[in-house]
């Protein structure tokens, strides 16, 4: 059975996963808590916004800093909210096999489109060791399994040889790539077994496209979703020039975020913006007012200086 299911999983066309898909931040209450009612406002926020996914309890989402029965809740609270209108990832990657298992099961129960996992970390694994933790893990269900590659956290690189033979599993579908080798995702995109490949550098997301990335998944996407939309079709429309617009604006605002906290800025404009967004999970700080000031100052100068850029933040901020 499970055959069969990897087999119509490889006849599914590609565009399932294409577009804008945020990494979703998960809204925490004043005990640290998955806040529901903020995370049910933000999905049906960026619905509204044309998303087309959710990726789940990954680095955004804080996964790694929630026990394994949040992560589940998270996971079920979403699926439930978006009704299959389009297709959510949970990530469920964690240090152990058995871990990543349970949470691809728990994910698939809850009515998740696919998982994805980061490669087991913090130890000096080999990677026969990584390849069959992968193997396992996509083993585990029938859903699309994607591998997330982001070395600038995991430390880990995987390479293209360890890429192509998880490639050759029928249940692994592709790859979030978050790294700045563009030359490497494109030569992953390039290989015979013709993987969906992620996108997930947000400052590289206009190269990304130009490497042949099906979609884009990042974490500024949960505040920037209209403007990396119209970048991702103004790029389907060869209109590379309103392409790049918006790109660059996506970018300008994105490095005004990494100026301060960034877990904490980003729920700050997420909800100048009309949403509530929580709080970051402790230990990540809040913002104190003298940061909030100079925030918003520098966000509207951004938007000043890129007129020709999509974003709902001109009305939110002038209201």
């Amino acid at each position: 059975e499970i055959i069969a299911q990897n087999i119509a999983f490889h006849l599914m066309p590609d565009h399932h996963f294409r577009g804008v898909i945020p990494a979703l931040i998960t809204p925490s209450d004043e005990n640290d808590r998955p806040d529901a009612a903020a995370l049910e406002a933000l999905v049906h926020h960026l619905l509204k916004k044309g998303v087309s996914g959710f990726y789940l309890t990954g680095s955004t989402g804080e996964g790694l800093q929630m026990d394994a029965g949040e992560r589940n809740e998270v996971v079920a609270r979403v699926c439930s909210i978006v009704g299959g209108r389009v297709p959510v990832i949970a990530h469920t990657g964690t240090t152990s096999t058995r871990g990543v298992i349970e949470l691809s099961q728990a994910a698939r129960d809850a009515g998740a489109d696919a998982v994805s996992s980061v490669p087991p970390f913090y130890y000096s694994f080999t990677e026969r060791e990584i390849v069959d933790y992968y193997t396992a893990a996509a083993s585990s269900t029938d859903l699309p399994f994607f591998i997330y590659n982001i070395p600038g956290t995991t430390g880990i690189d995987l390479s293209l040889s360890v890429l192509s033979e998880l490639f050759e599993h029928n249940a692994v579908a592709g790859l979030k790539f978050t790294s700045y080798d563009i030359y490497k995702m494109e030569r992953v995109i390039g290989l015979p077994s013709r993987p969906i490949v992620f996108s997930g550098i947000d400052e590289m997301a206009f190269y990304g496209l130009w490497a042949g990335a099906h979609a884009l998944v990042g974490s500024s996407y949960n505040l920037l979703a209209d403007t990396a939309a119209a970048m991702y079709q103004a790029f389907q429309e060869r209109d590379y020039t309103s392409a790049h617009h918006n790109y660059r604006l996506a970018c300008e605002l994105l490095n005004v975020l990494l100026e301060f906290p960034y877990p904490a800025a980003l729920r700050r404009v997420i909800e100048w913006d009309g949403c509530p967004a929580g709080s970051p999970r402790k230990p990540f700080a809040a913002l104190d007012s003298a940061q909030e000031n100079a925030l918003r100052i520098a966000v509207r100068d951004v938007l000043k200086k890129n007129p020709q850029g999509r974003s709902s933040l001109r009305e939110s901020l002038d209201s």
